[in-house]
């Protein structure tokens, strides 16, 4: 079969024409391609300046320039729905359970991805936990909140995830009270905490071995704390609304690991007092009546009645001394002073029973705790070299109202002096 003329002419033009710009763009720019490679669009024709080399970081320049490129960087920043449709982000739907440990400052957040969070349904409440007194941040607070995992804050604050609602967050560390903070929440929110501190040993009670006494009758008190006194003690202040009536020493100190200590109070005058203790600037006290002692009897005779003779009771002496060896040191005052606390609180005495203490020199002082003893001077050797340990014996003796005595064999006790007379 022939083909005409006709036709072969229409199949060879065009692959002239193709030929001729073929050879005009290989004669006109060899170095620079004409197609460019995209991943978004294809190849697709480009137009450039002849004058100009080829440069990859052009080509990139430009490519974010053409608007497909911007309309395919709105996509990006989209989300899909489950149906596959392109859903627009409007900055005002972010919120602070969306942001992840980089974004939110200052606090450690250890949360999920913003989606995730989004899908629990829950929000981000966040904060900063402070020492009330000192404004410090406290690290190491248990935050918890019923049905939610515990947080625990460290030196940026706290975050925990909660659903909207109404919730009691409570936080708690040891050495502090525990805080507790009832929020409605109804977005993220960000809750500062100020937490007090509490001290190890705060006052508990103050008792009297008797409230109603006659002239001339020693009570013995009793002070108790929470917890045991520091290992320097707890010096406690004592005194008397009326001091004619009772009078009491100015201060006790309970041994450091001890949590009671006792004292003596002087019924000397018909009338009322109140007797105060205080620590820590917390007080505590306690009531003393103390009456005449002669009462009226009545007119008639009451039959006699047997009186059971009261069971002697022995007390049992006890003592210790702090520090050890005990310091000394010149005295202000005069003489010389041990700086020590000799106690008798653990002996077994009655009501009333005298504690008696004879220290080296033959120094008799009274009393169930003594602090600071003054001495005279002579009553050690002066001027030993420095750090010498002296010993001597100081002894404890009880006696109970009804005449029973009970005293310790001499304690040998170290002295070290540090002053002279």
């Amino acid at each position: 079969m022939r083909t005409s003329l006709s036709v072969r002419g229409v199949l060879v033009l065009p692959l002239v024409v193709v030929a001729v710009f073929g050879a005009f763009a290989c004669t006109g720019s060899p170095t620079q391609p004409d197609l460019i490679a995209d991943t978004a669009t294809g190849s697709r024709p480009r137009s450039f300046d002849e004058s100009s080399p080829f440069s990859p970081a052009q080509v990139a320049q430009d490519e974010f320039a053409e608007p497909e490129f911007a309309e395919q960087e709105l996509i990006d920043e989209s989300e899909l729905t489950e149906d596959g449709d392109v859903e627009e982000i409007d900055a005002a739907d972010l919120g602070a359970s969306d942001l992840d440990a980089s974004d939110f400052s200052p606090h450690s957040l250890t949360a999920s991805t913003p989606k995730a969070a989004a899908k629990a349904g829950t929000v981000a409440l966040t904060g900063v936990i402070k020492d009330k007194r000192t404004g410090r941040v406290i690290a190491g607070v248990k935050v918890n909140v019923t049905g939610v995992p515990t947080a625990t804050s460290n030196s940026k604050g706290y975050r925990i995830n909660v659903r909207r609602g109404t919730w009691t967050l409570k936080f708690s560390k040891a050495g502090y009270a525990t805080t507790s903070v009832k929020k409605t929440v109804t977005g993220a929110m960000n809750i500062n905490v100020l937490m007090t501190a509490t001290t190890g040993a705060a006052l508990s009670s103050v008792l009297l071995s008797g409230s109603d006494v006659p002239v001339g009758t020693v009570v013995n008190g009793t002070v108790t704390l929470n917890n045991a006194a520091p290992s320097g003690g707890a010096k406690i202040s004592l005194s008397s609304t009326s001091p004619a009536t009772a009078s009491v020493v100015s201060s006790m100190t309970i041994p450091g690991g001890k949590k009671t200590g006792t004292f003596q109070i002087k019924a000397t005058a018909a009338g009322t007092a109140v007797i105060k203790a205080t620590y820590n600037n917390a007080s505590k006290t306690a009531n003393l009546k103390v009456t005449g002692g002669n009462t009226t009897q009545p007119t008639q005779t009451p039959t006699p009645t047997p009186t059971p003779t009261p069971t002697p009771t022995t007390p049992v002496a006890k003592l210790e001394y702090s520090p050890k060896p005990c310091p000394v040191d010149e005295n202000p005052n005069g003489g010389v002073l041990a700086k020590c606390t000799f106690n008798a609180s653990d002996s077994t005495a009655p009501a009333g029973s005298t504690y008696r203490w004879t220290f080296p020199g033959n120094n008799v002082f009274n009393g169930t705790t003594l602090t600071n003893v003054e001495l005279p001077c002579g009553t050690l050797p002066n001027q030993p070299p420095s750090g010498t340990l002296i010993t001597r014996t100081v002894t404890l003796t009880i006696t109970t109202p009804s005449g029973q005595v009970s005293a310790l064999p001499p304690l040998n006790v170290s002295f070290t002096k540090t002053g002279l007379c």
